[in-house]
This record gives C-alpha cells, structure tokens and sequence, in this order.
C-alpha cells in the first residue's frame, strides 16, 4: 500500500521584518545575520494572527466537498499553544467545517511534533485506507528581545493531507529514531519567550542526526548514494549546511556527490519566513518541491526532523509522478512576494508588545486579509470581501473565497456592491484596487449558487441576476481610477468586472473564458461591458465557442492593459499607481465623467434591462436547465455528444 503526502499548504503572516535593520539597530554587521545564520527576514504575525488563524489559512487551499467528507483525523503540532488543556485543532475544526465524527488531538514534542503527527497519520491511513488525515504544523518563533536569538524568529504554518496512493511525495516505511533527555531548549509556563541553550542545542541536534541516521539504516533505509536530496529541520537555514557536514564526515563519498545541491534549494523559503518551529522541516520540503529547477519525479529526499529535549527522526520519500500538476508554487510565490515590510518600532510593538490583554473586554484591530482572524478574544470567518489601504488614498478589495476560485455568489456580491457604495463616497480616495485573494482573480460564478438557481422560478432568477448587474454598474460608475489585478483563471462574470476597470495587469500565465455557453447559458450582464472593450467581432467569437485562451490573446483583445510575470504584479501595481498620484485628483474624476459620456452609458444601461430579462429566461429554459444538470453531473450535455 502506498501512503504519503497528497496536497500541502503553506500559511505565513502578511507582515515581515527586515534582519539587516535588526543588525542596524544592535550596531553589529549585517552578515552576522544574512551570511553567518543564513536569515534575510523574519515573518510577523499581526495582532490578529495566531497559531490557529495561520493553520486554518494553511489548511483551506486544500480542502474540498471530497476531502472535507474523507478527513477522519485531525493532528495538529505546536509548541506555541493557547490553552493548556483544549486542543487547538479543534478551533480549527471549526473553522474548516469539517465532520463531526473526526478525531482531534495537538500533539508537542518541540519541533518534532508534526513529524510525530505524520507518522501517526500514515499509520492511521494505512488502518483505514478509505480515511484521510489532516496534519497541521503551526507555531510562533519567539525570543526576549535583544537576546541572541531573537534574529531567528519567525511564523508560519504547513498543512498536509495524508491519503491512500499520495498525488505528492510517498512516504517510506523505514524510520530512524534517537531520544535524549536534555535541556537545550525550553518554555516554562507563564513565560511567552522560549529559553535556549545555542551551542548546547547544535551539539544535540548534530548527536540526535548521527544517531537516527544509524537507527534509520538499520531499520532498512536507503544508503545517502540512493538519496537526491536532504531536507533537515531549520531553526536557521545555515543550520542546512551544519547538518550536511554529518554526512560528509560518516558518507564522505556519497556526500561529495550529492554536494550542496542537496540541501540549498530548501533553504530559499526559511530565509524569508525564520523559524517556524513543528512546520520548519516542511517549509524546507516545500521549498524544494516549489523552486527547484528540476523534474523531481522518482527521486528520494531524506528528512530529518528534530526537537529540543530531544527527539530526532530520519525518514524518507519518493516523489509521486505528476506531482507538479498539484503544486501550489504560484500562490506560495504570491503569499511571500506581497507581504509588507515593518519597521522596527511596529515589529516591536507587534512581537513584543501586550496585544491579547487578560481582560474581557478588548478589540483587537483588522490587520490580516487572510480567511480568518483572530479579533475580539474569538476567531472568525473574514468577510468575502476585504477592504485595506495600501496607501493612505489607495483602497484595495479582494474577492476572499480562494477555497471556491474566489467564484461569485449572493454573499460576495452584496458584499461586493456595498464595499463600491461606501467608498464612492470617500472625500480622500485617489484610486481603488481590485484583486483576488489565492491563485484566482475569480473563476466565475459559484457552483453551489449555480445549482440553487435551478431550483428558482423566473423572478427569482430575475433578482439573483441583479445582484451581478448592480455591481457592474457601480464598478463601471466608480468615481475615481479602478485598477484590476487578472491572475490565475478569470472566467464568466469576472470578465465583466475586468472591462469595468480603467488599468488592468495581468499575470502572464493568467487564463480567461467567456464560459456561460458550456451551460446553456449567455454572458448577458457582462456583454454591454466586454462589447465596449473588445469590439462585437471578437465577441462573437470568444462568446460563441466558450475557449479559454491566455493572457497574450487577452491583451490582444484589449481586455487587459499590460502583461507582467505572476510574481511582480503587485510591484507593477504600485508602479501605476505612483504615476497616478501625480495627476490632478479633481481632474481625474473628470475625465471618468467625460469618457462615460462619451462612451454613451445610458445607452448601456438600457441594455441592462433586456439582458437581466435574458438571462433569467435561460436558466429556466430546459437547455439551461438540463446543461446546468449535466455539468453537476459531470456529463456532456445533449448538444455535446
């Protein structure tokens, strides 16, 4: 039986701090920090962010109807947790909407606890092959400030399904274990920041690697010569380098093959997160699945897993055929590349400061755009639509349903429109931003909305389509410059909000569809829009044939504005918007006044009105009906055979 790792996520906080400004602010050179340690950034979490918020966020990219019914066990590792006797995955539990019937426990053993947890869950797997297991490693990297460790803090979060026939990495049954009582590394109770011993810490964990290392080969594993690659937990990422000289000294022949390679490309993600405690040994695996250049089919990492106290494992995997098709890479990219940058005062305040005060009565601020937050002493589920403020006369939006593609139903829509309602009428806004949180800007309508559609009558039809044709006319009203960031699959009624829009990046690797006519259906509220933009000749055909084409046919078309790589949208978006802000603010809302006339808007809203009529005419006639049936179905409809 094969088990192993099916999906993986990553969750880290939108904050970061730079070390080199905690080298400037200690008077020491900065490569003690970047070259000696290895560490570039450390990852903050906001007051609103803790361990929980950052598993959740970790764990719903994963998560499906399918997956959600088949997760049977939930473990998940910390060293970082919030109640001495509750587990913190069941607040997680929650928050997922996973089954009731589905057994929660946290596991600690310092960092080693997740590692603890995954061989749990392939035992678990391998009792049950028709159950799966969520694994979560989530922890908060703290130290008293200006201490020596303090440069090596960090926060973040990995999740990790466990199933039958792995799409990712197979695991191995060969494991190599080796215990020692030692305190190199502890957190009392009532203390918030852990106490180490450094050196003291290294030398156990380079004796806990040897040993495990034996233990492991007589269990039967794989010799170093049969292993491509290393991934070893990293409290630093020179920790990497550190580890690898065990084997050069006990391998040395199949060290020198293997050489640095072996381990450099899982360090890419740690020098930009810090340590992250549990989840740090499989950042460092991520890291190398996402960046590394190389086809990794059927090859076998070794990792190694160690926590303070002490308990090291060694174990193995293959990696899966086909597992690029299931990499999250992109949104990784996206994830690290958007943060924002602190300065040291805020990371200060934010690490350091008394945030989560004893009291009942206290607010936390809305700092996070992720899915949950933790706010007012209780998590919550965010709003399908955020609102933040990049710039103090910059709004920005972001559709907040990466689960479902960030599709469009009842509740992102009135969340939608009353976001664009509120903020025309800021006396101060310059510009609005619209974006879209995960891989997707918006893959189109949501599927569940689209299967209750085909339970309502002709005037109920009628309203739910309004709620897509209001927010199009507030988008295209909008009184200051709108400018849309096209990422990942744009598809259905996210191509009327895109030709809504004055400015449009788009990732070069971004998708689009005009998809309605696979349903039996007609993009009707979008067509006055995407007419306007892209003229009736090209409309015809990408309406009439439903083909995804790219985003280089898309800025043929004039659907977009510019193309730029995935990774450097948001700077390209800062780049526009910084020579927008050097135009007259009255004068831009202007010259929107002006083209709207020019481009004849009554005319379009007259139109509005016979397509809301159309469209809802189509989803109760039987082709709108039976196409919609047989895409739920997962069949070809009639016209299609």
């Amino acid at each position: 039986m094969k088990i192993g790792i099916d999906d993986i996520g990553l969750s880290v906080p939108q904050h970061f701090f730079a070390l080199e400004e905690l080298a400037e602010r200690h008077g020491i050179d900065p490569q003690k920090y970047l070259v000696g340690i290895g560490q570039e950034f450390m990852a903050v979490p906001a007051p609103d962010e803790d361990i929980v918020t950052l598993a959740a966020n970790a764990a719903l990219p994963l998560l499906d109807d399918a997956s959600r019914a088949s997760i049977a066990t939930v473990i998940l590792a910390t060293e970082s947790g919030i109640d001495q006797s509750k587990a913190a995955g069941l607040f997680v539990h929650s928050l997922l909407g996973l089954r009731a019937d589905c057994r929660v426990v946290e596991f600690k053993q310092a960092c080693y606890g997740a590692t603890a947890g995954l061989q749990m869950a392939r035992a678990l797997v391998a009792q049950r092959p028709h159950e799966k297991v969520l694994v979560i490693a989530t922890d908060i990297a703290r130290y008293e400030q200006n201490s020596e460790g303090e440069c090596t803090q960090g926060a973040g979060a990995v999740a990790m399904i466990v199933a039958e026939n792995p799409r990712l990495l197979e695991l191995h049954p060969h494991q190599g274990r080796y215990s020692l009582d030692v305190s190199d590394f502890w957190r009392p109770n009532l203390r918030s920041t852990a106490l180490v011993d450094g050196k003291l810490s290294i030398e156990v964990y380079l004796e806990s690697l040897r040993n495990a290392w034996q233990s492991y080969r007589a269990d039967g594993g794989l010799g170093l010569e049969d292993m491509s690659f290393l991934c070893f937990h990293q409290p630093f990422t020179k920790m990497a380098k550190k580890a690898f000289s065990v084997f050069e000294a006990i391998e040395p022949e199949a060290a020198k093959a293997l050489g640095e390679k072996a381990y450099s490309t899982s360090q890419l993600y740690g020098k930009a997160i810090g340590n992250c405690y549990t989840a740090s040994l499989y950042i460092a695996l991520l890291s190398l699945l996402d960046n590394s250049d190389e086809d990794l089919t059927g090859r076998n990492i070794g990792l190694f897993s160690y926590g303070s106290g002490s308990v090291g494992e060694f174990f193995s995997a293959t990696v899966v055929p086909g597992y690029q098709a299931h990499s999250r890479r992109k949104a990784h990219a996206r994830m690290l590349a958007s943060r924002t940058r602190l300065g040291h005062e805020q990371y200060s305040t934010w690490f350091y400061g008394d945030n989560h005060p004893a009291v009942a009565d206290y607010s936390t601020p809305y700092v996070t755009g992720g899915a949950f937050r933790y706010g007012d002493g209780e998590l919550t589920t965010m709003s399908d639509v955020l609102l933040s403020w990049p710039q103090p006369a910059v709004a920005c939006l972001t559709l907040n349903r990466p689960h479902a593609g960030n599709a469009l139903d009842e509740a992102l829509l009135g969340a939608l429109h009353e976001q664009l309602q509120a903020l025309a009428e800021h006396p101060g806004l310059r510009a609005l931003v619209l974006d879209g949180a995960g891989e997707h800007l918006c893959t189109g309508a949501d599927l569940e909305w689209m299967r209750r559609s085909r339970e309502f009558d002709h005037a109920r039809n009628l309203e739910d389509a309004s709620l897509l044709a209001n927010v199009l006319q507030r988008l295209d009203d909008f009184p200051v410059p709108v400018l849309m960031l096209a990422r990942g699959a744009v598809f259905g009624g996210a191509l009327g909000l895109l030709c809504c829009a004055d400015h449009v990046l788009a990732a070069e690797d971004a998708r689009f569809c005009f998809s309605e006519a696979r349903l039996g259906l007609a993009p009707a509220l979008i067509s006055p829009y995407v007419v306007r933009a892209m003229g009736v000749r090209q409309a015809r055909r990408y309406m009439l044939s439903a083909e995804v084409f790219g985003a280089e046919d898309a800025l043929r078309l004039q659907l977009v504005h510019r193309l730029v790589p995935a990774a450097e949208l948001e700077q390209a978006r800062d780049r526009w918007l910084a020579t927008l802000l050097q135009t007259g603010p009255q004068a831009s809302r202007e010259i929107k006044q002006m083209l709207a006339r020019l481009a004849g808007r009554d005319h379009l809203l007259d139109e509005q009105g016979c397509n809301l009529q159309l469209i809802a005419r189509l989803r109760t006639s039987s082709e709108g009906q039976h196409g919609l049936a047989a895409f739920f179905e997962r069949s070809r409809p009639d016209w299609a055979q």
